[in-house]
């Protein structure tokens, strides 16, 4: 509990990173607002480990989610060994971090099954 409190602020910082991450062709602000109206629309929900999955199928919504997964999971080494802890560890204080910040109407995932917040 005292590694979550400690990286509290630097989980939330890269959450905030990562929903503006620039997706192939697109500027920072088209990204972000792709992803936020893709959570709108249920296409892409939050994982339990701090990660995106696609929910309703398409090749766009594939590519924006494995984009910024691949980030998160680079981040997400560099907090893991620069604080002497678990990738697995990491990678559930960034999904407590992303539900708790998830906006109303965005699909998170909670034991397993996918609830609209």
């Amino acid at each position: 509990m005292k590694a979550y409190k400690l990286l509290q602020p630097l989980i939330f910082t890269i959450f905030l990173m990562f929903t503006s991450l620039n997706v192939q062709a697109m500027t920072l602000t088209e990204a972000k607002e792709q992803l936020a109206t893709y959570k709108v629309q249920g296409k892409v929900g939050e994982k339990v480990n701090g990660f995106l999955t696609v929910i309703q199928d398409r090749k766009a919504t594939r590519n924006l989610v494995k984009l910024i997964n691949q980030e998160r999971l680079k981040h997400y080494q560099k907090i893991a060994l620069h604080n002497q802890l678990t990738l697995q560890e990491v990678e559930d204080l960034a999904g407590k971090k992303v539900a708790e910040k998830a906006k109303k109407g965005h699909y998170i995932q909670q034991n397993g099954q996918w609830v609209k917040k």
